[in-house]
Protein backbone atom coordinates (compact mmCIF):
# COMPACT_ATOMS: atom_id res chain seq x y z
CA UNK A 1 0.00 0.00 0.00
CA UNK A 2 2.98 2.34 0.70
CA UNK A 3 4.57 1.93 -2.18
CA UNK A 4 1.66 2.59 -4.17
CA UNK A 5 0.75 6.17 -2.15
CA UNK A 6 4.54 6.74 -3.22
CA UNK A 7 3.99 5.97 -6.57
CA UNK A 8 0.97 8.37 -6.83
CA UNK A 9 2.57 10.53 -5.14
CA UNK A 10 5.28 11.08 -7.60
CA UNK A 11 3.14 10.82 -10.33
CA UNK A 12 1.08 13.53 -8.96
CA UNK A 13 4.33 15.56 -8.90
CA UNK A 14 4.75 14.64 -12.68
CA UNK A 15 1.13 15.60 -13.54
CA UNK A 16 1.46 18.96 -11.24
CA UNK A 17 4.40 19.90 -12.98
CA UNK A 18 2.89 19.10 -16.31
CA UNK A 19 -0.82 21.09 -15.43
CA UNK A 20 1.31 24.77 -16.09
CA UNK A 21 2.55 23.25 -19.78
CA UNK A 22 -1.50 21.61 -20.08
CA UNK A 23 -2.72 24.48 -19.48
CA UNK A 24 -0.87 27.27 -21.41
CA UNK A 25 -0.66 24.62 -24.63
CA UNK A 26 -3.10 21.75 -24.43
CA UNK A 27 -3.97 18.50 -22.75
CA UNK A 28 -1.81 15.81 -24.98
CA UNK A 29 -4.11 12.95 -27.36
CA UNK A 30 -1.57 10.59 -25.51
CA UNK A 31 1.76 10.56 -23.82
CA UNK A 32 4.72 8.60 -25.12
CA UNK A 33 6.39 6.57 -22.43
CA UNK A 34 10.21 6.05 -21.86
CA UNK A 35 13.31 5.54 -19.58
CA UNK A 36 13.68 3.18 -16.33
CA UNK A 37 10.91 4.65 -13.98
CA UNK A 38 8.02 4.01 -16.68
CA UNK A 39 9.03 0.12 -16.82
CA UNK A 40 6.22 -1.08 -14.27
CA UNK A 41 2.59 -1.68 -15.64
CA UNK A 42 1.77 -0.76 -12.43
CA UNK A 43 3.09 2.82 -13.09
CA UNK A 44 2.06 3.55 -16.45
CA UNK A 45 -1.22 2.51 -15.66
CA UNK A 46 -1.14 4.98 -12.78
CA UNK A 47 0.22 7.72 -15.49
CA UNK A 48 -2.81 7.07 -17.72
CA UNK A 49 -5.26 7.34 -14.40
CA UNK A 50 -3.58 10.10 -13.40
CA UNK A 51 -3.16 12.28 -17.06
CA UNK A 52 -6.24 10.81 -17.74
CA UNK A 53 -4.55 9.83 -21.47
CA UNK A 54 -3.27 7.18 -22.84
CA UNK A 55 0.14 6.10 -22.50
CA UNK A 56 2.21 4.41 -25.13
CA UNK A 57 5.15 2.25 -24.64
CA UNK A 58 7.59 2.03 -27.06
CA UNK A 59 9.34 -1.40 -27.94
CA UNK A 60 12.70 0.39 -28.00
CA UNK A 61 14.16 0.56 -24.46
CA UNK A 62 16.65 3.25 -25.48
CA UNK A 63 14.05 5.61 -27.68
CA UNK A 64 14.87 8.36 -25.03
CA UNK A 65 18.62 8.41 -26.55
CA UNK A 66 17.36 7.70 -29.85
CA UNK A 67 15.33 11.25 -29.71
CA UNK A 68 18.17 12.76 -28.22
CA UNK A 69 20.32 11.66 -30.59
CA UNK A 70 17.64 13.14 -33.45
CA UNK A 71 17.82 16.68 -32.09
CA UNK A 72 21.28 16.37 -32.30
CA UNK A 73 20.76 15.43 -35.75
CA UNK A 74 18.23 18.08 -36.15
CA UNK A 75 20.47 20.80 -34.74
CA UNK A 76 23.30 20.10 -37.07
CA UNK A 77 21.15 20.16 -40.19
CA UNK A 78 21.29 16.27 -40.91
CA UNK A 79 17.56 15.87 -40.04
CA UNK A 80 15.35 17.95 -41.65
CA UNK A 81 12.73 18.05 -39.13
CA UNK A 82 12.43 16.04 -36.00
CA UNK A 83 9.19 13.85 -37.44
CA UNK A 84 11.92 11.76 -39.27
CA UNK A 85 12.36 9.16 -35.85
CA UNK A 86 8.97 8.32 -36.66
CA UNK A 87 10.27 5.80 -39.20
CA UNK A 88 12.58 4.34 -36.39
CA UNK A 89 10.38 4.37 -33.47
CA UNK A 90 7.85 1.27 -32.74
CA UNK A 91 4.68 1.46 -30.34
CA UNK A 92 4.40 -0.80 -27.95
CA UNK A 93 1.69 -1.68 -25.48
CA UNK A 94 -0.94 1.37 -25.07
CA UNK A 95 -2.43 2.01 -21.57
CA UNK A 96 -5.70 3.70 -21.72
CA UNK A 97 -7.25 5.48 -18.52
CA UNK A 98 -9.53 3.37 -16.40
CA UNK A 99 -12.15 6.61 -16.09
CA UNK A 100 -13.49 5.35 -13.01
CA UNK A 101 -9.77 5.51 -11.42
CA UNK A 102 -8.93 8.90 -13.40
CA UNK A 103 -11.92 10.69 -11.19
CA UNK A 104 -10.67 9.52 -8.13
CA UNK A 105 -7.21 10.89 -9.07
CA UNK A 106 -9.12 13.94 -10.17
CA UNK A 107 -10.59 14.56 -7.03
CA UNK A 108 -7.41 13.39 -5.25
CA UNK A 109 -5.10 16.15 -7.27
CA UNK A 110 -6.42 19.52 -5.33
CA UNK A 111 -5.94 17.70 -1.98
CA UNK A 112 -2.49 16.59 -3.04
CA UNK A 113 -1.77 20.34 -3.98
CA UNK A 114 -3.08 21.69 -0.58
CA UNK A 115 -0.92 19.01 1.38
CA UNK A 116 1.92 20.25 -0.76
CA UNK A 117 1.65 23.77 -0.10
CA UNK A 118 1.14 22.85 3.71
CA UNK A 119 4.33 21.67 3.54
CA UNK A 120 5.70 24.08 1.97
CA UNK A 121 7.56 25.48 5.02
CA UNK A 122 8.79 22.11 6.32
CA UNK A 123 10.64 21.46 2.61
CA UNK A 124 12.18 25.19 3.60
CA UNK A 125 13.35 23.56 6.59
CA UNK A 126 14.91 20.48 5.77
CA UNK A 127 16.61 22.28 2.42
CA UNK A 128 18.08 24.85 5.57
CA UNK A 129 19.49 21.99 7.25
CA UNK A 130 21.08 20.40 3.81
CA UNK A 131 22.63 23.82 3.48
CA UNK A 132 24.76 23.59 6.81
Amino acid sequence: MFKLILQSAIIFNLYDAATGLIESTKKPAAINATGGFMQSDLIRQTCADIFDVPIVTMKEQQSGSLAAMFLARQALGLNKNVDEIGRFVEKGKVYYPNQKEAAIYQKLFPLYREIKNDLAASYQKFRDINTI
